[in-house]
């Protein structure tokens, strides 16, 4: 899937003589002929960019947290990547003896049946049942 990069990120430094060439050149050292170099470049824009506004220290600290997240669940899922998966979310409080519970219960079973691996969010209710399944 082709990337286009995001212009406005680009004219938002430009517009402010800030040079990019070191993030160029930082890129090309950690990830040398990487298709995802215009990605990365324009992560490290994003971030850039929100530095530059100051954003508030809750957005950066919420930004920080959810990058550090998805890194350590790319890194945790690269091992099943020839895998299908289905997530399942639902609610945390279904008992067990309600109805819901049951055809959790039932689809997890379906899915493994299947071959497909069933990710949740770790908690009770709904997703405990999946898993069961």
């Amino acid at each position: 899937m082709p990337y286009h990069s995001n212009e406005l990120l680009f004219s938002h430094f430009r517009d402010n003589n800030i040079d990019l060439s070191n993030i160029e050149a930082q890129l090309q050292l950690v990830a040398p002929n990487s298709p995802n170099l215009p990605l990365y470049r324009d992560m490290m824009l994003t971030i850039l960019r929100m530095a530059h506004d100051d954003s508030d220290r809750w957005s950066a600290k919420i930004t920080l947290q959810a990058l550090r997240e998805l890194d350590q669940s790319f890194r945790t899922l690269q091992r099943y990547k020839d895998r299908r998966k289905v997530t399942v979310f639902g609610s945390a409080r279904t008992p067990l003896e309600h109805p819901m519970y049951a055809l959790a219960r039932e689809l997890g079973a379906t899915l493994a049946r299947s071959d497909l691996m069933v990710i949740t969010g770790a908690g009770g209710g709904i997703m405990a049942a999946a898993h069961e399944g």
